[in-house]
Parts: structure tokens; sequence; C-alpha cells
């Protein structure tokens, strides 16, 4: 992912369960990876997400919704919550 905003971000997150949300058309994701923030300072952590997604059926495409809290180890040690993201994605494959 890569955000602007006070500085250029980038995360490289892992969305390791993906799963039917119990008879609905959308699917819960739970994921996590490092995070970057290029500013003044450097700001360097771990984030975790979690959110909801909707998987077309006639196009390899994903919209999806999640939140994102961030621990950062660097330049502070700060714990943040208020991390958001609006996603679409292209998908690789679909089991």
């Amino acid at each position: 992912d890569l955000s602007f905003g006070s500085g250029v971000g980038i995360e490289v997150l892992w969305d390791f369960i993906d799963k039917p949300l119990g008879g609905t058309i959308l699917n819960w994701y739970v994921g996590a990876g490092p995070t970057l923030l290029i500013d003044d300072p450097f700001w360097l952590g771990l984030s975790g997400e979690i959110g909801l997604e909707y998987h077309f059926k006639e196009a390899p495409i994903a919209l999806g919704f999640d939140w994102r809290p961030t621990f950062y180890l660097v330049d502070k040690t700060d714990f943040r919550v208020d991390g958001f993201g609006f996603n679409l994605r292209y998908v690789f494959a679909r089991n």
C-alpha cells in the first residue's frame, strides 16, 4: 500500500486469514506487515489489519475496507489506532 499525507507511507501487508462472513457476500480478513512513513521524523513499525471485502464474480477485482492499528518502533515508540484503509485490489487467484 502507498499513501500520501504528511509524508509518504508504505505498507506491505500479508492477509493470512480470508474467510466468508457467514451467509453474506462479504469476506473478512486479518493481516499484518511492516510499515514505513518517510517524513520528518522517519517512522518504522508493524501494522495489523482487519477488514471486510467484496469480490466481484465477473472480474478479478475486490473492494475492501479495513482498520489498521500500528505499533511504531523507530523514531519513537508509539501505538496508533486511527488508521483505516479503503482498498481496490486485483485478485491473482481465488480458492
